[in-house]
């Protein structure tokens, strides 16, 4: 499988009949990524629309090859394309979700579903026909309950509860186990009125007060 993402072979173009574009060539692998730069007027502006194919540039000569397919053949309906993304929100019956997706940019990477899409139709044939559009989507990240409660930190003990405590067990070791945070001795040490949090006589029972 070729690594070329996109192929410009030796493009002009024209707005309105006047020649603003000519002989261009260019070539992109996939995962590369690049810059145009130079003056005002050498035509950066002028590529880019023409690539996304903006109807006010009139392409005269040349391909444009975008992932093995040929842009400047004959235009096809492009809702082939745009009810396939339309299909990722579709909700499944027996999972009560819409497909899991993967979300891929960089280091960000996450699992997803297909929350909201817009779509806007920018360029249409002599029929009607559309031809291009632009999507907005919205992702949202999606994880199993399973998941979610691995990654919920606990600031409370889960009931308000009592306990005995241990040979030469410290109100800090009960809070750092109970609470996952030794500092919260003093609220244990104010719920059962004890003055030495060092000093607890072991087979003592208390109460762990709920924390808010």
């Amino acid at each position: 499988m070729s690594d070329l993402l996109l192929d410009v072979q030796n493009i002009s173009v024209d707005i309105n009949g006047k020649s603003v574009l000519h002989g261009i060539d260019l070539k992109i692998n996939k995962g590369e990524t690049h810059v145009f730069m130079g003056p005002n007027g050498a035509g950066k502006s002028t590529l880019g629309n023409t690539l996304m194919g903006n109807p006010v540039y009139t392409l005269t000569e040349g391909k444009i090859i975008f992932d093995g397919k040929d842009l400047t053949e004959e235009k096809t309906d492009v809702r082939e394309y745009t009810e396939k993304i339309k299909e990722l929100m579709v909700v499944n019956a027996q999972e009560h979700r819409p497909p899991l997706l993967r979300f891929s940019w960089g280091a960000l990477s996450f699992d997803c579903v297909l929350e909201d899409l817009v779509q806007r139709f920018t360029l249409f044939s002599n029929d009607g026909t559309p031809l291009r559009a632009i999507l907005k989507v919205v992702f949202k990240e999606y994880a199993t309950a399973a998941t979610q409660l691995s990654n919920t930190r606990r600031e409370s003990a889960d009931h308000t509860k009592r306990l005995t405590v241990r040979e030469g067990e410290t109100l800090a070791a009960v809070s750092a186990r109970e609470y996952n945070d030794p500092s919260k001795w003093r609220v244990i040490a104010d719920a059962n009125d004890i003055d030495d949090p060092e000093n607890i006589a072991a087979g003592t029972i208390i109460a762990l007060p709920p924390l808010y």
